[in-house]
């Protein structure tokens, strides 16, 4: 392994650190950096999740930027 290749590796894991440090930032403000095929963007939460459907304890998003669907329990669920 040249010394090329251990510094990339390493780049590569500092990368994830400072993503998910900087989410914690973001967060307060309802903000989310998230990544699709190697960019970065900083996203409103809110304007990022389309409402797929929803049941008795869950609401059910797709999230635009990434295409994940995230599963977020209702707040009436969370308060019992």
């Amino acid at each position: 392994m040249t010394e090329q290749s251990i510094a990339q590796v390493e780049a590569s894991e500092l990368s994830e650190v400072l993503w998910i440090e900087l989410n914690k930032i973001v967060v307060r403000d309802q903000c989310k950096i998230t990544t699709s095929n190697g960019k970065f963007y900083l996203v409103r939460e809110s304007d990022d999740l389309v409402l797929i459907g929803s049941g008795g304890f869950a609401n059910v998003y797709r999230q635009k930027s990434t295409g994940v669907v995230l599963l977020i329990l209702t707040i009436a669920y969370v308060e019992r």
